[in-house]
Protein backbone atom coordinates (compact mmCIF):
# COMPACT_ATOMS: atom_id res chain seq x y z
CA UNK A 1 0.00 0.00 0.00
CA UNK A 2 1.65 3.43 -0.93
CA UNK A 3 1.28 5.91 1.75
CA UNK A 4 1.94 9.60 0.86
CA UNK A 5 5.19 10.61 3.49
CA UNK A 6 3.88 13.05 5.72
CA UNK A 7 0.05 10.13 6.27
CA UNK A 8 3.14 7.49 6.91
CA UNK A 9 5.39 10.27 9.33
CA UNK A 10 1.74 10.69 11.14
CA UNK A 11 0.99 6.78 11.04
CA UNK A 12 4.23 5.16 11.66
CA UNK A 13 3.24 3.27 8.51
CA UNK A 14 6.24 1.52 6.74
CA UNK A 15 5.74 -2.03 4.78
CA UNK A 16 7.58 -4.75 5.56
CA UNK A 17 9.58 -6.13 3.03
CA UNK A 18 9.31 -9.91 2.39
CA UNK A 19 13.11 -10.57 2.74
CA UNK A 20 12.75 -9.57 6.47
CA UNK A 21 8.89 -10.50 7.54
CA UNK A 22 9.74 -14.11 6.33
CA UNK A 23 12.61 -15.51 8.29
CA UNK A 24 10.69 -13.75 11.19
CA UNK A 25 8.14 -15.80 10.74
CA UNK A 26 9.33 -19.24 9.94
CA UNK A 27 11.25 -18.64 13.41
CA UNK A 28 8.13 -17.26 15.52
CA UNK A 29 6.01 -20.67 14.02
CA UNK A 30 7.26 -23.88 14.57
CA UNK A 31 3.53 -26.35 14.32
CA UNK A 32 1.22 -26.26 12.17
CA UNK A 33 -1.48 -25.85 14.85
CA UNK A 34 0.14 -22.36 15.82
CA UNK A 35 -2.26 -19.43 15.93
CA UNK A 36 -0.57 -16.08 15.31
CA UNK A 37 -1.60 -13.11 15.24
CA UNK A 38 -0.08 -9.40 14.05
CA UNK A 39 -1.54 -6.02 15.09
CA UNK A 40 -0.98 -4.04 12.81
CA UNK A 41 -0.89 -6.16 9.66
CA UNK A 42 -1.04 -3.49 6.86
CA UNK A 43 0.08 -4.69 3.64
CA UNK A 44 0.01 -8.08 4.93
CA UNK A 45 3.72 -9.20 4.52
CA UNK A 46 3.46 -11.41 7.70
CA UNK A 47 0.45 -12.77 7.83
CA UNK A 48 1.19 -13.95 3.80
CA UNK A 49 4.41 -15.31 5.29
CA UNK A 50 2.72 -16.96 7.77
CA UNK A 51 0.31 -18.27 5.92
CA UNK A 52 2.78 -19.90 3.61
CA UNK A 53 5.01 -20.82 6.82
CA UNK A 54 1.77 -22.82 7.98
CA UNK A 55 1.35 -24.91 4.80
CA UNK A 56 4.33 -26.02 4.50
CA UNK A 57 4.03 -27.22 8.25
CA UNK A 58 1.33 -29.40 6.81
CA UNK A 59 -1.38 -27.39 7.65
CA UNK A 60 -4.78 -27.45 5.12
CA UNK A 61 -6.71 -24.51 5.92
CA UNK A 62 -4.03 -21.77 7.41
CA UNK A 63 -6.21 -18.65 7.57
CA UNK A 64 -8.13 -20.34 10.30
CA UNK A 65 -4.66 -20.41 12.09
CA UNK A 66 -4.42 -16.16 12.02
CA UNK A 67 -5.45 -13.28 13.32
CA UNK A 68 -4.90 -9.69 12.94
CA UNK A 69 -6.06 -5.80 13.45
CA UNK A 70 -5.12 -2.53 11.48
CA UNK A 71 -6.88 0.84 11.76
CA UNK A 72 -6.47 1.68 7.65
CA UNK A 73 -9.46 0.40 5.76
CA UNK A 74 -7.02 -0.10 2.73
CA UNK A 75 -5.64 -2.70 4.76
CA UNK A 76 -8.50 -5.18 3.77
CA UNK A 77 -7.53 -4.93 -0.45
CA UNK A 78 -4.34 -7.25 0.15
CA UNK A 79 -6.29 -9.61 2.84
CA UNK A 80 -9.08 -9.87 0.28
CA UNK A 81 -6.11 -11.08 -2.42
CA UNK A 82 -4.64 -12.88 0.15
CA UNK A 83 -7.20 -14.98 2.00
CA UNK A 84 -10.00 -14.96 -1.29
CA UNK A 85 -12.80 -17.29 -0.21
CA UNK A 86 -11.52 -18.56 2.89
CA UNK A 87 -14.02 -17.43 5.86
CA UNK A 88 -11.85 -15.72 8.06
CA UNK A 89 -13.41 -12.25 8.44
CA UNK A 90 -13.97 -12.79 12.44
CA UNK A 91 -9.87 -13.21 12.81
CA UNK A 92 -8.81 -9.91 10.77
CA UNK A 93 -11.05 -6.62 11.94
CA UNK A 94 -10.18 -3.76 10.36
CA UNK A 95 -10.79 -1.01 10.91
CA UNK A 96 -10.23 -1.41 14.52
CA UNK A 97 -7.14 -0.48 16.94
CA UNK A 98 -5.57 -3.17 18.35
CA UNK A 99 -4.90 -1.52 21.57
CA UNK A 100 -8.60 -1.65 22.50
CA UNK A 101 -8.97 -5.21 22.11
CA UNK A 102 -9.26 -7.17 25.29
CA UNK A 103 -5.87 -10.01 25.27
CA UNK A 104 -7.50 -13.55 26.35
CA UNK A 105 -11.26 -12.78 25.48
CA UNK A 106 -13.10 -13.74 22.13
CA UNK A 107 -12.01 -10.04 21.03
CA UNK A 108 -8.64 -11.16 20.93
CA UNK A 109 -7.50 -14.76 21.78
CA UNK A 110 -4.55 -15.83 23.35
CA UNK A 111 -2.20 -17.00 20.29
CA UNK A 112 1.14 -19.09 20.00
CA UNK A 113 2.83 -16.20 18.10
CA UNK A 114 2.76 -12.72 17.73
CA UNK A 115 4.65 -11.09 14.60
CA UNK A 116 4.97 -7.73 13.00
CA UNK A 117 6.24 -4.40 12.72
CA UNK A 118 3.89 -2.09 14.93
CA UNK A 119 3.98 1.97 14.04
CA UNK A 120 6.50 4.08 14.43
CA UNK A 121 5.25 7.35 15.96
CA UNK A 122 6.48 9.60 18.48
CA UNK A 123 5.06 10.63 21.39
CA UNK A 124 4.55 13.96 20.51
CA UNK A 125 1.87 12.72 17.28
CA UNK A 126 0.31 10.93 19.52
CA UNK A 127 -3.00 12.60 19.99
CA UNK A 128 -6.62 12.66 20.75
CA UNK A 129 -8.10 9.38 20.79
CA UNK A 130 -5.21 7.02 19.72
CA UNK A 131 -3.36 8.50 22.48
CA UNK A 132 -5.61 7.93 25.28
CA UNK A 133 -6.67 4.21 23.86
CA UNK A 134 -2.93 3.64 23.60
CA UNK A 135 -2.16 4.73 27.51
CA UNK A 136 -5.40 3.30 28.45
CA UNK A 137 -4.19 0.11 27.20
CA UNK A 138 -0.71 0.54 29.10
CA UNK A 139 -2.72 0.75 32.49
CA UNK A 140 -4.76 -2.05 31.73
CA UNK A 141 -1.38 -3.78 31.26
CA UNK A 142 0.00 -3.34 34.40
CA UNK A 143 3.08 -1.61 33.34
CA UNK A 144 4.26 1.70 34.14
CA UNK A 145 4.95 2.83 30.62
CA UNK A 146 6.50 6.94 30.43
CA UNK A 147 4.11 8.91 29.06
CA UNK A 148 7.05 10.27 26.45
CA UNK A 149 6.56 6.28 24.97
CA UNK A 150 6.55 6.06 21.22
CA UNK A 151 3.78 4.44 19.91
CA UNK A 152 5.52 0.97 19.15
CA UNK A 153 5.95 0.59 22.96
CA UNK A 154 2.24 0.39 23.43
CA UNK A 155 1.89 -2.15 21.04
CA UNK A 156 4.83 -4.34 22.82
CA UNK A 157 3.54 -4.28 26.33
CA UNK A 158 -0.40 -4.66 24.55
CA UNK A 159 1.14 -7.69 22.50
CA UNK A 160 2.80 -9.82 24.93
CA UNK A 161 -0.73 -10.10 26.71
CA UNK A 162 -1.55 -11.81 23.32
CA UNK A 163 0.45 -14.83 23.95
CA UNK A 164 -0.44 -18.21 25.61
CA UNK A 165 2.63 -19.57 27.95
CA UNK A 166 5.54 -20.47 26.03
CA UNK A 167 4.58 -18.17 23.27
CA UNK A 168 7.08 -16.22 20.77
CA UNK A 169 7.19 -12.40 19.44
CA UNK A 170 8.67 -11.19 16.32
CA UNK A 171 8.75 -8.00 15.97
CA UNK A 172 10.20 -5.67 14.00
CA UNK A 173 10.85 -2.03 15.84
CA UNK A 174 13.06 0.79 15.96
CA UNK A 175 16.87 0.91 17.47
CA UNK A 176 15.60 3.53 19.95
CA UNK A 177 14.50 0.41 21.86
CA UNK A 178 17.99 -0.23 23.21
CA UNK A 179 18.80 3.86 23.52
CA UNK A 180 16.00 5.55 25.18
CA UNK A 181 14.81 5.78 28.36
CA UNK A 182 11.27 5.97 28.15
CA UNK A 183 11.90 1.94 26.84
CA UNK A 184 12.96 1.16 30.19
CA UNK A 185 10.00 -0.84 30.93
CA UNK A 186 9.39 -2.74 27.20
CA UNK A 187 13.20 -3.79 27.87
CA UNK A 188 12.62 -5.06 30.80
CA UNK A 189 9.40 -7.14 29.38
CA UNK A 190 11.30 -8.74 26.95
CA UNK A 191 14.25 -9.44 28.58
CA UNK A 192 13.07 -10.59 31.69
CA UNK A 193 9.96 -11.75 30.59
CA UNK A 194 10.71 -14.86 27.68
CA UNK A 195 12.91 -17.47 28.53
CA UNK A 196 15.43 -16.05 26.03
CA UNK A 197 15.59 -12.87 23.99
CA UNK A 198 17.11 -12.03 20.80
CA UNK A 199 17.83 -8.43 19.28
CA UNK A 200 19.49 -8.39 16.22
CA UNK A 201 20.38 -4.81 15.29
CA UNK A 202 20.41 -4.29 11.76
CA UNK A 203 23.20 -1.67 10.21
CA UNK A 204 20.94 -0.72 7.29
CA UNK A 205 17.70 1.12 7.12
CA UNK A 206 15.17 -1.49 6.47
CA UNK A 207 12.68 1.06 5.59
CA UNK A 208 13.18 3.85 3.05
CA UNK A 209 11.98 7.28 4.53
CA UNK A 210 12.44 5.64 8.31
CA UNK A 211 14.27 8.07 10.58
CA UNK A 212 15.32 5.56 12.91
CA UNK A 213 17.56 2.34 12.05
CA UNK A 214 15.28 -1.01 13.29
CA UNK A 215 16.30 -4.10 14.95
CA UNK A 216 14.84 -7.14 14.86
CA UNK A 217 13.34 -8.94 18.35
CA UNK A 218 12.58 -12.49 18.64
CA UNK A 219 11.61 -13.85 22.34
CA UNK A 220 11.10 -17.53 22.94
CA UNK A 221 9.26 -18.77 25.82
CA UNK A 222 7.14 -16.32 27.33
CA UNK A 223 6.62 -16.02 31.32
CA UNK A 224 9.35 -19.52 31.12
CA UNK A 225 11.78 -18.61 33.76
CA UNK A 226 15.05 -16.28 31.78
CA UNK A 227 18.15 -17.79 30.24
CA UNK A 228 19.55 -14.77 29.25
CA UNK A 229 19.58 -12.21 26.45
CA UNK A 230 21.82 -11.83 22.79
CA UNK A 231 22.42 -8.92 21.29
CA UNK A 232 23.59 -9.36 17.27
CA UNK A 233 24.09 -7.32 14.36
CA UNK A 234 23.40 -7.67 10.79
CA UNK A 235 24.80 -5.62 7.95
CA UNK A 236 21.34 -5.65 5.84
CA UNK A 237 18.20 -7.65 5.08
CA UNK A 238 19.89 -10.83 3.24
CA UNK A 239 22.24 -10.80 6.55
CA UNK A 240 19.46 -10.81 8.58
CA UNK A 241 17.91 -13.70 6.87
CA UNK A 242 20.92 -15.45 7.77
CA UNK A 243 21.00 -14.77 11.34
CA UNK A 244 17.83 -15.11 12.20
CA UNK A 245 18.75 -18.88 11.45
CA UNK A 246 21.65 -19.09 13.61
CA UNK A 247 21.88 -20.36 17.02
CA UNK A 248 23.55 -17.10 19.27
CA UNK A 249 27.80 -17.23 20.10
CA UNK A 250 26.46 -16.37 23.65
CA UNK A 251 23.86 -15.48 25.81
CA UNK A 252 24.23 -12.76 28.37
CA UNK A 253 23.14 -11.57 31.69
CA UNK A 254 20.75 -8.59 32.92
CA UNK A 255 23.77 -6.28 32.46
CA UNK A 256 22.11 -5.28 28.91
CA UNK A 257 18.77 -4.55 31.08
CA UNK A 258 20.74 -1.75 33.43
CA UNK A 259 22.78 -0.21 31.34
CA UNK A 260 21.67 1.39 28.45
CA UNK A 261 24.89 0.99 26.43
CA UNK A 262 25.68 -2.46 26.77
CA UNK A 263 24.30 -3.30 23.58
CA UNK A 264 26.87 -1.31 21.77
CA UNK A 265 29.45 -2.87 23.65
CA UNK A 266 28.57 -6.15 23.24
CA UNK A 267 28.53 -5.38 19.30
CA UNK A 268 32.74 -4.54 19.18
CA UNK A 269 35.37 -6.76 19.66
CA UNK A 270 34.77 -8.66 23.05
CA UNK A 271 38.74 -7.53 24.17
CA UNK A 272 36.79 -3.37 24.18
CA UNK A 273 36.43 -3.64 27.90
CA UNK A 274 39.61 -4.93 28.53
CA UNK A 275 40.87 -2.60 26.21
CA UNK A 276 39.31 0.22 28.02
CA UNK A 277 40.48 -1.27 31.49
CA UNK A 278 43.58 -1.22 30.42
CA UNK A 279 43.80 2.08 29.47
CA UNK A 280 42.22 3.28 32.41
CA UNK A 281 44.96 1.90 34.57
CA UNK A 282 47.63 4.55 33.48
CA UNK A 283 47.14 6.84 36.59
CA UNK A 284 47.29 10.35 34.12
CA UNK A 285 43.46 8.95 32.51
CA UNK A 286 40.92 10.41 34.85
CA UNK A 287 37.70 10.96 33.86
CA UNK A 288 36.44 14.34 32.69
CA UNK A 289 34.04 14.60 36.24
CA UNK A 290 37.26 14.19 38.39
CA UNK A 291 39.10 17.12 37.20
CA UNK A 292 36.16 19.34 36.66
CA UNK A 293 32.61 19.90 37.35
CA UNK A 294 30.02 19.92 34.48
CA UNK A 295 27.13 21.75 34.13
CA UNK A 296 24.34 22.94 31.95
CA UNK A 297 24.81 26.41 30.39
CA UNK A 298 22.35 29.99 31.43
CA UNK A 299 19.02 28.64 31.36
CA UNK A 300 16.92 32.11 29.82
CA UNK A 301 13.91 29.98 29.07
CA UNK A 302 13.95 32.33 25.69
CA UNK A 303 16.65 32.28 24.04
CA UNK A 304 15.34 34.22 21.11
CA UNK A 305 14.52 37.12 23.44
CA UNK A 306 17.76 37.26 26.03
CA UNK A 307 20.63 36.18 23.46
CA UNK A 308 20.68 38.88 20.93
CA UNK A 309 22.76 40.21 18.12
CA UNK A 310 25.17 43.04 19.33
CA UNK A 311 23.87 45.68 17.04
CA UNK A 312 20.25 44.92 18.73
CA UNK A 313 21.75 45.52 22.24
CA UNK A 314 23.02 49.09 20.66
CA UNK A 315 19.39 49.72 19.81
CA UNK A 316 18.07 49.00 23.01
CA UNK A 317 20.52 51.42 24.76
CA UNK A 318 21.12 48.55 27.04
CA UNK A 319 24.25 49.51 29.38
CA UNK A 320 27.37 47.83 29.29
CA UNK A 321 27.15 45.88 32.38
CA UNK A 322 23.37 44.25 31.18
CA UNK A 323 25.47 43.06 27.84
CA UNK A 324 27.15 39.34 28.66
CA UNK A 325 29.29 38.14 25.93
CA UNK A 326 27.90 34.32 25.21
CA UNK A 327 28.17 31.14 23.12
CA UNK A 328 24.53 29.87 22.00
CA UNK A 329 25.84 27.04 20.01
CA UNK A 330 29.43 26.39 17.90
CA UNK A 331 28.64 28.23 14.66
CA UNK A 332 31.76 29.92 14.53
CA UNK A 333 33.97 28.59 17.13
CA UNK A 334 36.47 26.26 14.67
CA UNK A 335 39.16 25.07 17.09
CA UNK A 336 39.52 24.03 20.49
CA UNK A 337 39.70 27.57 21.81
CA UNK A 338 36.44 30.60 22.17
CA UNK A 339 38.21 33.75 21.95
CA UNK A 340 38.07 37.92 21.41
CA UNK A 341 38.76 36.68 17.60
CA UNK A 342 35.70 34.44 17.94
CA UNK A 343 33.52 36.64 19.53
CA UNK A 344 34.44 39.56 17.17
CA UNK A 345 33.71 37.21 14.27
CA UNK A 346 30.46 36.37 15.76
CA UNK A 347 29.53 40.63 16.31
CA UNK A 348 30.58 41.23 12.49
CA UNK A 349 28.60 38.40 10.99
CA UNK A 350 25.10 39.49 13.36
CA UNK A 351 25.11 36.29 15.27
CA UNK A 352 23.22 36.75 18.54
CA UNK A 353 26.03 36.74 21.11
CA UNK A 354 25.02 38.79 24.02
CA UNK A 355 22.86 38.26 26.50
CA UNK A 356 20.76 40.60 28.34
CA UNK A 357 21.71 40.35 31.70
CA UNK A 358 19.19 42.37 34.06
CA UNK A 359 18.40 43.53 37.71
CA UNK A 360 15.46 43.65 39.57
CA UNK A 361 15.47 47.29 38.68
CA UNK A 362 16.55 47.48 35.19
CA UNK A 363 12.15 48.12 34.22
CA UNK A 364 13.33 51.77 34.41
CA UNK A 365 16.39 51.81 32.37
CA UNK A 366 16.72 52.20 28.54
CA UNK A 367 15.72 48.46 28.20
CA UNK A 368 12.35 49.48 29.43
CA UNK A 369 10.45 49.44 25.73
CA UNK A 370 12.04 46.48 25.44
CA UNK A 371 10.87 44.47 28.29
CA UNK A 372 6.85 46.15 27.22
CA UNK A 373 7.43 44.93 23.92
CA UNK A 374 5.50 41.67 21.72
CA UNK A 375 8.76 39.86 22.10
CA UNK A 376 8.60 40.38 25.58
CA UNK A 377 4.89 39.23 26.39
CA UNK A 378 5.54 35.74 24.40
CA UNK A 379 9.08 35.29 26.15
CA UNK A 380 7.64 36.22 29.35
CA UNK A 381 5.15 32.52 29.04
CA UNK A 382 8.06 30.36 28.49
CA UNK A 383 7.89 27.48 31.56
CA UNK A 384 11.59 28.88 32.98
CA UNK A 385 10.75 32.72 32.77
CA UNK A 386 7.31 32.04 34.06
CA UNK A 387 9.20 30.59 37.14
CA UNK A 388 11.36 33.69 37.95
CA UNK A 389 10.20 36.46 39.99
CA UNK A 390 10.53 38.87 38.23
CA UNK A 391 10.71 37.04 35.03
CA UNK A 392 13.21 38.87 33.10
CA UNK A 393 16.29 38.54 35.88
CA UNK A 394 18.44 35.69 35.50
CA UNK A 395 21.07 34.67 38.28
CA UNK A 396 24.76 35.66 37.31
CA UNK A 397 27.82 33.11 36.85
CA UNK A 398 30.90 33.43 36.28
CA UNK A 399 32.27 32.45 33.07
CA UNK A 400 33.61 28.88 32.56
CA UNK A 401 36.77 27.63 32.10
CA UNK A 402 35.50 25.52 29.16
CA UNK A 403 32.52 24.70 26.86
CA UNK A 404 31.50 20.97 26.13
CA UNK A 405 29.34 20.23 23.12
CA UNK A 406 26.32 17.99 24.38
CA UNK A 407 25.27 16.61 21.36
CA UNK A 408 27.74 15.61 18.99
CA UNK A 409 27.67 14.34 14.73
CA UNK A 410 31.63 13.39 14.60
CA UNK A 411 32.74 13.57 18.10
CA UNK A 412 32.36 15.72 20.82
CA UNK A 413 34.49 18.81 21.47
CA UNK A 414 35.84 20.33 24.40
CA UNK A 415 36.47 24.10 23.82
CA UNK A 416 38.64 26.33 26.07
CA UNK A 417 37.56 29.60 27.33
CA UNK A 418 39.80 32.04 25.90
CA UNK A 419 37.93 35.48 26.84
CA UNK A 420 36.12 35.30 29.29
CA UNK A 421 32.44 34.43 26.90
CA UNK A 422 29.43 32.10 28.87
CA UNK A 423 27.29 29.85 27.26
CA UNK A 424 23.89 29.31 26.57
CA UNK A 425 22.30 26.01 27.78
CA UNK A 426 22.89 24.64 24.15
CA UNK A 427 26.21 23.47 25.89
CA UNK A 428 27.67 22.48 28.67
CA UNK A 429 30.17 24.88 31.43
CA UNK A 430 33.44 23.35 32.43
CA UNK A 431 34.99 24.46 35.29
CA UNK A 432 38.17 23.12 36.74
CA UNK A 433 38.17 21.72 40.32
CA UNK A 434 41.95 22.64 40.65
CA UNK A 435 43.42 24.96 38.95
CA UNK A 436 44.81 23.74 35.70
CA UNK A 437 48.07 25.64 33.64
CA UNK A 438 47.50 26.37 30.12
CA UNK A 439 49.10 23.10 28.58
CA UNK A 440 47.19 20.88 31.49
CA UNK A 441 43.66 22.60 29.84
CA UNK A 442 45.40 22.02 26.47
CA UNK A 443 46.01 18.17 27.09
CA UNK A 444 42.20 17.67 28.21
CA UNK A 445 40.97 19.38 25.32
CA UNK A 446 43.36 17.07 22.84
CA UNK A 447 42.21 14.01 25.02
CA UNK A 448 38.83 15.00 24.14
CA UNK A 449 39.08 14.79 20.77
CA UNK A 450 41.77 11.46 20.79
CA UNK A 451 40.58 8.01 20.29
CA UNK A 452 40.59 7.74 23.86
CA UNK A 453 38.23 10.88 24.79
CA UNK A 454 36.10 10.14 21.65
CA UNK A 455 35.73 6.04 22.82
CA UNK A 456 34.56 6.91 26.25
CA UNK A 457 32.25 9.66 25.00
CA UNK A 458 30.63 6.89 22.64
CA UNK A 459 30.35 4.33 25.31
CA UNK A 460 29.06 6.78 27.79
CA UNK A 461 26.59 8.76 25.31
CA UNK A 462 23.25 7.44 24.05
CA UNK A 463 21.87 7.29 20.45
CA UNK A 464 19.49 9.61 19.20
CA UNK A 465 17.10 8.73 16.34
CA UNK A 466 19.20 10.88 13.42
CA UNK A 467 22.53 8.99 14.77
CA UNK A 468 23.73 11.88 17.17
CA UNK A 469 25.66 11.09 20.37
CA UNK A 470 24.31 13.30 23.48
CA UNK A 471 26.38 13.57 26.35
CA UNK A 472 24.31 14.37 29.35
CA UNK A 473 26.17 16.14 32.11
CA UNK A 474 26.26 12.69 34.07
CA UNK A 475 27.24 11.11 30.70
CA UNK A 476 30.08 13.67 30.21
CA UNK A 477 31.56 13.23 33.26
CA UNK A 478 32.21 9.64 32.36
CA UNK A 479 34.53 10.91 29.40
CA UNK A 480 38.44 9.80 29.85
CA UNK A 481 41.03 12.60 29.41
CA UNK A 482 44.79 12.77 30.20
CA UNK A 483 46.46 14.98 33.01
CA UNK A 484 49.70 15.37 32.72
CA UNK A 485 52.75 18.12 32.83
CA UNK A 486 53.92 17.14 29.91
CA UNK A 487 56.20 19.37 27.54
CA UNK A 488 54.26 23.09 27.09
CA UNK A 489 56.00 23.11 23.56
CA UNK A 490 54.55 20.00 22.24
CA UNK A 491 51.30 20.63 23.83
CA UNK A 492 51.14 23.87 22.12
CA UNK A 493 52.34 22.76 18.95
CA UNK A 494 49.60 19.62 19.13
CA UNK A 495 47.09 22.25 20.06
CA UNK A 496 47.26 24.62 17.43
CA UNK A 497 47.40 21.81 14.86
CA UNK A 498 44.37 19.88 15.75
CA UNK A 499 42.43 23.21 16.10
CA UNK A 500 43.41 24.40 12.67
CA UNK A 501 42.72 21.10 10.80
CA UNK A 502 39.13 21.42 12.86
CA UNK A 503 38.33 24.78 11.50
CA UNK A 504 38.88 22.95 7.96
CA UNK A 505 36.29 20.38 8.74
CA UNK A 506 39.08 17.44 9.13
CA UNK A 507 38.26 15.51 11.94
CA UNK A 508 40.01 12.32 11.08
CA UNK A 509 43.28 13.82 10.32
CA UNK A 510 42.79 16.32 13.88
CA UNK A 511 41.94 12.79 16.09
CA UNK A 512 44.86 11.01 14.16
CA UNK A 513 47.34 13.81 15.20
CA UNK A 514 45.89 14.50 18.97
CA UNK A 515 46.57 10.37 19.20
CA UNK A 516 50.26 10.62 18.28
CA UNK A 517 50.29 13.38 21.05
CA UNK A 518 48.11 11.61 23.76
CA UNK A 519 48.13 8.31 23.78
CA UNK A 520 51.64 7.72 21.91
CA UNK A 521 53.84 10.48 23.13
CA UNK A 522 51.73 10.82 26.52
CA UNK A 523 50.55 7.99 28.05
CA UNK A 524 53.53 5.41 26.15
CA UNK A 525 50.56 3.21 24.31
CA UNK A 526 52.21 1.03 21.85
CA UNK A 527 51.07 0.85 18.02
CA UNK A 528 48.37 -1.95 18.51
CA UNK A 529 47.03 -0.37 21.72
CA UNK A 530 46.05 2.90 19.55
CA UNK A 531 44.76 0.92 16.70
CA UNK A 532 42.82 -0.92 19.25
CA UNK A 533 41.29 2.00 20.74
CA UNK A 534 40.48 3.40 16.86
CA UNK A 535 39.30 0.04 15.63
CA UNK A 536 36.61 0.03 18.38
CA UNK A 537 36.00 3.73 18.08
CA UNK A 538 35.52 3.25 14.23
CA UNK A 539 32.80 0.45 15.36
CA UNK A 540 30.82 1.99 17.65
CA UNK A 541 30.22 5.16 15.26
CA UNK A 542 29.65 2.79 12.26
CA UNK A 543 26.69 2.06 14.48
CA UNK A 544 24.74 5.00 15.34
CA UNK A 545 25.47 6.39 11.83
CA UNK A 546 24.89 3.77 9.36
CA UNK A 547 22.12 4.58 6.85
Amino acid sequence: MAVDPAKRKRQGAYDTPDTVARPLVDWAIRNRTDSVLDPSFGGCAFLEAAALRLVALGARMPAKNLFGFDTDRRALEPLVRLFAGTPASDRFVVPRDFLSTSPGTADCPLVDAVVGNPPYVRHHLLKGVRRDVARDAALSSGYDLSKKSSYWGYFVLHAVRCLKPGGRLAFVLPVSLLTTDYADTVRAVLFQGFGRTRVIVVDQRLFEGAEERSVVVLADGWSNANEGVSIERARDAQALSAAVSEVPARWNGHALLNDRNAWRRELVAEDASRLMEQVRSDPQVRSLGDIAGVSLGVVTGANDYFVRPSSHMRELKARPRQRHRILSGVRGVEGLVANRKTFEALRRNGEPCELLLLREGDGRTGVRGYLQSKAAGRAKTAYKCKAREPWFVLGPQAPPDAFLTPLSGPYPRLILNGWRLDCTNTLYRVNWKPPMTTTQAQLVALSVVSSLGSLSAELAGRVYAGGALKLEPRDARKVLVVVSDAPAQDVSRCFRQVSKLLSKGDWAQAQSVADELVLRGVLRAGKRLAQQLQEALMALRALRQAK
